[in-house]
């Protein structure tokens, strides 16, 4: 068993928490992407690195929710040489909660996407202002629902811990509101973990700590 990793490394605008590039949708960038993906694919296709046939798909870093329908099918296009997303068990795509409409997670779902895995990164409005993103804590709500009513059964949200800027009582209070909000999975991402500190290790273990036990 084998899975397929694409990473859409495009923002509309920039993060401080992460490198990637910013692209105005529609742009050329966009376009010479799906292209070089496309010649990827083929060359894939035609002396692949596993006999293993590839039962997963995860179409990753929170930004295609950034990029157009069309641009997406596009996506799923280039990859059929290679997997079809309609036909295997789990076919993933990674969003951002700020700007997910019904119509996008609706024409994801036509694409035969099957898991939504939502970057919530933190449920305090602080702790996203620290990193550039947007306080999104009432779109996150919304776009679980329209998840669900797009024909999702699986969705996940990420919730990361570690920053400077990231306290144990803000992390506490994400953990609690994600229970709230009665997420179906949580997935813990520690921050930039090869950056830390010795002084930091056990700050970042105790907040493992904490989450594992709250969560169990």
């Amino acid at each position: 068993m084998a899975g397929l990793y694409v990473q859409v490394p495009f923002r509309q605008e920039p993060r401080s928490s992460d490198g990637a590039s910013t692209a105005a949708p529609g742009s050329a960038d966009e376009s010479a992407f799906v292209e070089a993906l496309s010649r990827e694919a083929d060359r894939y296709a035609q002396h692949p690195l596993t006999e293993a046939p590839i039962s997963t798909l995860y179409v990753g870093s929170n930004r295609p929710s950034a990029l157009s329908p069309t641009l997406l099918d596009a996506i799923t296009g280039a990859l059929r040489p290679v997997v079809d997303a309609s036909a295997i068990p789990e076919a993933t795509v990674e969003l951002n909660p700020d700007n997910i409409s019904l119509s996008c997670v609706n024409g994801l779902r036509q694409l035969g996407l099957t898991r939504v895995s939502v970057e919530a990164l933190s449920l305090v409005p602080d702790d996203l202002r620290a990193v550039g993103a947007a306080p999104s804590i009432g779109d996150l709500p919304r776009t679980l629902r329209r998840a669900c009513r797009a024909g999702f059964e699986t969705v996940s949200i990420d919730l990361s811990f570690g920053g400077a800027e990231h306290s144990l009582s803000h992390w506490k209070a994400s953990l609690h509101r994600a229970v709230e909000l009665r997420v179906p999975h949580i997935a813990l991402h520690e921050r930039d973990p090869s950056k830390v500190l010795e002084a930091d290790q056990k700050e970042r273990a105790r907040r493992l700590g904490f989450a594992m036990r709250f969560l169990r």
